[in-house]
């Protein structure tokens, strides 16, 4: 099973957004002035965000990710673009990856005395390994995300995880919810979510022509809405 990894490191985050062909966002009408921002998020083209969100530049991205105590949530897989904005709180903060230099070997003791046959097991072993570590886990070949538009089924998943309905606030009019979202417990849409029920919700859901991109794997949280 794939875990998530989180980390508050810049240059982390924004070459993990920029392989997948992503960039920094807010989500529109949310923020104040003096710079703020409001809602931030990760958006890609092609994602349910074209309309709602705004692309902003990583300086001011990063300025409040950090005064807002985040923490980014991902999965470190080559194409896998779930991410969550949370809590630093919440989470625990992964170290930064060590780069140590592997110590330089040691001469073989059989080459003094021409005996080759000990080097060239040494020599198959470290081949075996490095074949070993290039192979794909059978997890990550597992980690494709599944797409739907039941009800059932995103309702489901979703309260299996403990989440709920939700809408961003200060977006939309009159009866219309504005931007929607699926929220947690803990996470960062404590004070910028909204929670609806689902009736409301999944009208939405269907008048803007969503789909609801999932992991069904137990322990996942990560989800998209995006077009169908």
């Amino acid at each position: 099973m794939a875990s998530a990894k989180a980390t508050i490191d810049h240059d982390q985050i924004r070459k993990w957004v920029e392989t997948r062909g992503g960039h920094p966002a807010h989500v529109k009408r949310t923020g104040t002035r003096r710079g703020n921002p409001g809602v931030l998020r990760i958006d890609y083209p092609g994602f349910s965000g074209e309309e709602s969100l705004e692309r902003i530049d990583w300086d001011q991205w990063f300025a409040w990710f950090d005064r807002d105590n985040l923490a980014f949530l991902y999965q470190d897989e080559k194409k896998s673009r779930f991410s969550k904005l949370v809590d630093r709180a919440t989470v625990k903060v992964a170290a930064p990856r060590s780069r140590k230099r592997a110590a330089p070997k040691r001469a073989a003791a059989t080459k003094s005395n021409g005996d080759g046959r000990a080097k060239k097991a040494a020599t198959t072993r470290t081949a075996s390994k490095k074949t070993a570590a290039k192979a794909p886990s059978p997890s990550s070949t597992k980690s494709a995300a599944r797409r739907t538009t039941s009800h059932s089924v995103i309702q489901k998943w979703v309260e299996a995880r403990g989440g709920y309905p939700a809408r961003v606030k200060k977006t939309g009019s009159g009866k219309d919810p504005g931007i929607l979202r699926i929220d947690y417990p803990g996470y960062s849409g404590g004070d910028t979510l909204e929670r609806i029920d689902w009736d409301e919700w999944f009208d939405w859901f269907d008048r803007d022509k969503l789909a609801f991109l999932y992991q069904n794997k137990r322990d996942s949280r990560f989800s998209k809405l995006v077009r169908r």
